[in-house]
């Protein structure tokens, strides 16, 4: 049974994670649930056997794997030198 939603679930998922990823851009929240769906497609298939995990020794999956907490305290140490605290927007930017 799980080969078989595996199969059938994924492309309906990666639909629905991408418009709600793509609606997020626009309107608050939902970035979040939409990587979660997609991760969650991706996960599904890899547990089902229909794909391989990537392999972990790659130098290249642990670079990207580094490369995500690295910007985030990027943009966090940013805020201190634009707008005088970590995160945050500058005080000229307009509000929605």
């Amino acid at each position: 049974m799980l080969p078989f939603l595996a199969s059938v679930l994924p492309p309906l998922g990666i639909v629905v994670g991408i418009y709600i990823f793509w609606v997020s851009a626009d309107h608050p929240g939902g970035a979040f649930q939409g990587g979660t769906i997609l991760a969650a497609m991706w996960l599904l298939v890899i547990m089902a056997g229909l794909a391989d995990a990537p392999p972990v020794s790659r130098t290249s999956l642990r670079l990207v794997l580094l490369a995500g907490p690295a910007v985030f305290l990027a943009v966090g140490l940013a805020g201190f030198f634009i707008a005088e605290a970590f995160l945050a927007y500058p005080s000229t930017m307009p509000k929605r």
